[in-house]
């Protein structure tokens, strides 16, 4: 939403970039796992046991939200996550 208002000419300020390049990292690496973006779209938006029943996509507001769902990508990709 802060990137939608912005326009196109403002910069971020710091905060905000870094959210925005932890957000890509954790993309990515779900892009990694899944190797299909329809998957990881369905994986993001799909409640999830290993986050309480939420829906990753619901924890990218927070740096710790992103942590963990990189933590559960990380549990994906070496088969530990049931």
């Amino acid at each position: 939403k802060t990137l939608e208002r912005k326009d196109n000419k403002e910069k971020l300020d710091k905060k905000t970039s870094s959210h925005a390049v932890e957000i890509a990292r954790i993309l990515q690496h779900g892009y990694e796992v899944f190797r299909d973006e329809e998957k990881l779209k369905r994986w993001l938006n799909k409640e999830n046991r290993a986050l309480n029943s939420l829906k990753p996509v619901e924890l990218f507001d927070t740096l710790s939200g992103l942590s963990i769902v990189n933590d559960v990508l990380g549990r994906i990709e070496e088969g530990v996550y049931s």
